[in-house]
């Protein structure tokens, strides 16, 4: 007969994950340009920077041997950034593989941003989250890759990319030291070939300051959130600062590229959207019908770059979903094909709701 005892190594309660892509690759490979971020150079404890054996490059080198270890990760968010060969991709996914020695270096946290424009920047958030399996009490393998999933949903597709490791793993009893740097073998970050965006960039300035979701807390110069997959359909969210969805989308725009907007800048006149695209393209302001006469309202939204009618009512209205009571509040769709460049929309002193900026394929 047993004793009736249970030996425990380790239990863990674990949160709903989300899967990457199934169809997600590794859109990395070994010499893909890339910058250890702070770009410090050859450094040491002391000043910062990284060994000349453990270099940035080794975080994409397929090799589970080699490593990245940078000196300043115990005290501030490190990490590097890649433009992938493969070019534009969109990733839902990543994965993480621990490095030869101390499980106290080990990232715990991580963040995931997005360019178009250069590996420098401009960049776009695209996810943030934990990593279980480094976090746990029990230490994980050294040489080995993370088992729960690491996914986020994301439509968004970029040519470069920046991952960052806020935090690192901190034990501490006899058996442990202080970190003195954070420490990774690979990162692979899953995902899938994409088309170049219209929307490059999007500049939000001189806007109203708030709190609301899903953004959270944000200040007039707090840049958009990025478009879910699938673009303009019923159920995206359509604001920054709104957890209004889309609803009753006309076939005709279904997919198209937009601006996640701050609604709360619908009263503040001297706010401003830059917008960058790649190519010849329809641009398309969508105004709320209440804000009449709506053409010109619109000419006043593009008058730093349109004359007065080159915007043209489409006839199509999008909907938002705002309450049970008004499921479909009504936007007239306003377009006109504009070549490749740098677009200023200007604010909009409303009461209303604000005014949204779309791009679609030219005709």
């Amino acid at each position: 007969a047993g004793s009736g005892l249970v030996n425990l190594a380790d239990v863990r309660i674990l949160k709903a994950v989300t899967q990457p892509d199934p169809a997600a690759i590794d859109i990395t490979a070994k010499g893909d340009p890339l910058v250890g971020l702070p770009n410090e150079g050859v450094g040491s404890d002391a000043l910062g920077g990284w060994p000349a054996a453990e270099v940035p490059g080794n975080v994409i080198d397929n090799d589970v041997a080699t490593k990245f270890l940078h000196f300043r990760g115990d005290a501030q968010a490190t990490g590097f950034s890649v433009t992938p060969s493969l070019g534009y991709t969109v990733v839902t996914g990543l994965t993480l593989t621990t490095a030869n020695d101390s499980q106290n270096r080990d990232p715990i946290t991580w963040e995931l941003y997005g360019a178009h424009l250069s590996v420098d920047g401009p960049w776009t958030l695209i996810a943030k989250g934990t990593v279980d399996d480094f976090a746990r009490l029990v230490d994980w393998p050294r040489r080995w890759k993370n088992v729960t999933p690491i996914g986020f949903a994301n439509g968004a597709a970029f040519a470069h990319y920046k991952v960052m490791f806020p935090t690192v793993k901190w034990l501490t009893g006899a058996l442990y030291s202080a970190p003195n740097s954070m420490q990774i073998a690979e990162v692979e970050l899953l995902g899938v070939p994409a088309k170049q965006p219209i929307i490059l960039d999007v500049v939000r300035a001189n806007g109203t300051s708030g709190n609301r979701s899903p953004v959270g807390v944000f200040d007039g110069n707090t840049q958009c959130l990025p478009t879910q997959p699938g673009g303009l359909k019923d159920g995206n969210i359509v604001y920054s600062d709104r957890d209004y969805p889309w609803n009753k989308t006309p076939a005709e725009l279904v997919g198209a590229e937009y601006v996640r907007i701050f609604n709360t800048d619908k009263g503040t006149a001297n706010a401003t959207y830059t917008v960058t695209t790649s190519r010849t393209a329809t641009l398309a302001v969508a105004h709320d019908d209440r804000n009449t006469p709506g053409q010109d309202k619109v000419d006043a939204i593009v008058k730093a770059f349109a004359a007065p009618g080159t915007f043209k009512d489409t006839g199509l209205d999008i909907c938002i979903y705002e309450s049970a009571s008004t499921p479909a509040r009504p936007l007239s769709v306003f377009a006109a094909e504009l070549p490749a460049g740098t677009y200023v929309f200007a604010g909009e002193a409303s009461s209303n709701t604000m005014y949204i900026i779309g791009a679609m394929e030219k005709k």
